[in-house]
């Protein structure tokens, strides 16, 4: 009997060491460092407003839908892809350097490089309140759709009959 006393008494003091202690997963999350950051991210202490598009993304869409001309040789070998560019803007939103981060194909990547330059001024990114240079990733889709109309080498639609 005593020995099964001794055994409970042992085995309730290891239960205990082992809970852990009563610090909460949001306390420990909130004393967490921020990674790819010098130090501790305090929000309070800057407030960062993202490069945009004048008329914000639609606005960018329009423009590259009116401006993109897929190109005739790329329509007749049927050469399709996504283009990713890479815009660097400085404090004053101009696009200074264009970047083709991932090619589709170098005669989609030289259109889509092309169209982009065309663009005009971007409404720069701010840090606290101070205008600042930044950078844009930004995917061009070259598809050729069923009704392309590949004697014109551009993204205009046929006309269909009724």
């Amino acid at each position: 009997m005593r020995l099964t006393f001794l055994f409970f008494i042992s085995s309730i003091s290891l239960f205990s060491y082992s809970q852990s202690d009563s610090t909460s997963l949001k306390q420990q999350f909130e004393n967490a460092p921020a990674f790819g950051s010098k130090g501790p991210l305090h929000p309070e202490d800057s407030i960062y407003e993202a490069t945009s598009y004048p008329g914000g993304n639609m606005a960018m869409y329009q423009f590259l839908g009116a401006e993109i001309k897929y190109p005739l040789e790329a329509q007749e070998k049927n050469i399709q892809g996504k283009v990713y560019l890479k815009l660097y803007i400085d404090s004053l939103g101009n696009i200074i350097e264009i970047e083709v981060e991932k090619s589709a194909h170098p005669i989609l990547d030289k259109e889509a490089v092309r169209c982009v330059a065309l663009m005009p001024k971007w409404i720069p990114a701010k840090l606290n309140d101070q205008p600042v240079n930044s950078t844009v990733r930004l995917p061009i889709n070259f598809t050729i759709g069923p009704d392309m109309n590949v004697t014109e080498g551009t993204n205009s639609k046929k006309k269909k009959k009724k």
